[in-house]
């Protein structure tokens, strides 16, 4: 009951006491019609929002923090009887947008708005719940119906990738830790571009510089890998801190990595401990709807040592680039990890590092 129908409810009472007390058949008629209304309304309120339903329509998935159009419609199923002044309150939209409001649905009719709204987040968004509430009639009793949605929608990571990540080819230089990339020129020659820091001399075009006095290249094709090797792990060194949130960034670092990949049209394939050190294959790098679920999905499992992806490292197939992730600090595993004859991308969630295969184990060929 809604403060208007407190007060209706005690002036009724007191109209009826007063007139009982003073023989006023009048009073007592008006109170005893005030306490029919407020009967009326209560039964009248619980009726207007029996039997209604509200249906989404949502994306099957979703990127974190990203906006999307969610269209929601308020159904009245009955075959008579009008539902009026209608509020509904989802928990899937702003907060500022509140949700969808009707001031009348016909027998058997809808109501259809929609909205633009995100999820902040990461898994699988299920049996949402939304709340449908009505004053009518007069705004006596306040009625409310709480439900539980049956959509579901997946978010993925959002994509974060690092601009000196963005930079490394097919070929990464070592810097020694610094994560600036080396220039390797190779493929077909598909243009010239101007000189930049870094670019050999002997790729320098010195007919155009004698002409112009200006320093242009010739622009090679970079050779495309034929696969990267995205690993994931969750070692943490005794006595160390990593804070929750880490691991959230790291999945979308590699979010960010499964466009990389994308981008550059490489197959590639994934291995962490929430795929159970299984590798997850990717020939289509344009599909990547099975890797992101895995990321969406993933669950924390921390790690007391190295073993499990010193073991993937050591049971990869191929010479291709390997990417390896961790939500802890570079510094505390890179140098761990086993040397091998392929390019090593160490990365963490500020930190970029690159190891490139050791030839101390080849003899010089005269």
């Amino acid at each position: 009951m809604t403060p208007r129908g407190r007060g209706l409810l005690a002036a009724s009472a007191i109209a009826v006491a007063a007139g009982t007390l003073s023989g006023g058949n009048l009073l007592v008629e008006l109170g005893l019609l005030g306490l029919v209304v407020i009967a009326a309304a209560r039964v009248l309120c619980l009726r207007n929002v029996r039997g209604l339903r509200i249906r989404r329509a949502l994306p099957a998935a979703v990127f974190s923090g990203d906006d999307f159009d969610v269209e929601i419609t308020l159904q009245n199923p009955r075959r008579a009887g009008a539902a009026r002044e209608i509020a509904v309150t989802d928990r899937m939209l702003p907060f500022h947008d509140g949700g969808v409001s009707a001031a009348m649905v016909a027998p058997g009719g809808e109501v259809v708005e929609r909205f633009r709204t995100r999820v902040v987040g990461r898994g699988r968004m299920e049996g949402l719940r939304y709340r449908i509430e009505s004053g009518f009639p007069l705004g006596l009793f306040h009625t409310s119906r709480r439900r539980r949605g049956r959509e579901s929608v997946l978010v993925y990571p959002r994509p974060v990738l690092p601009s000196a990540l963005r930079a490394i080819g097919a070929e990464a230089g070592d810097d020694g830790g610094g994560g600036v990339v080396e220039r390797e020129l190779a493929g077909d020659i598909h243009g010239v571009r101007e000189f930049q820091h870094g670019d050999p001399l002997k790729h320098v075009l010195w007919p155009v510089f004698a002409r112009s006095g200006k320093l242009v290249v010739r622009e090679f094709d970079r050779p495309r890998p034929e696969r990267y090797s995205l690993l994931f792990h969750s070692y943490c060194p005794p006595g160390k801190l990593i804070w929750p949130e880490a691991f959230e960034h790291a999945l979308s670092l590699l979010s960010g990595l499964l466009f990389l990949c994308r981008e550059r049209g490489v197959p590639l394939d994934l291995c962490a401990p929430f795929t159970g050190w299984e590798r997850l294959e990717v020939s289509d790098p344009a599909r990547l709807a099975e890797p992101l679920e895995a990321l969406a999905l993933a669950r924390h499992q921390p790690e007391k040592d190295l073993a499990a992806v010193s073991a993937a490292l050591r049971a990869l197939p191929g010479r291709h680039p390997v990417f390896v992730v961790s939500e802890a600090p570079v510094r505390y595993w890179a140098d761990q990890l086993p040397a091998g004859h392929r390019v090593l991308t160490c990365l963490d969630n500020t930190t970029l590092r690159i190891r490139r295969p050791s030839l101390s184990g080849f003899r010089r060929v005269a």
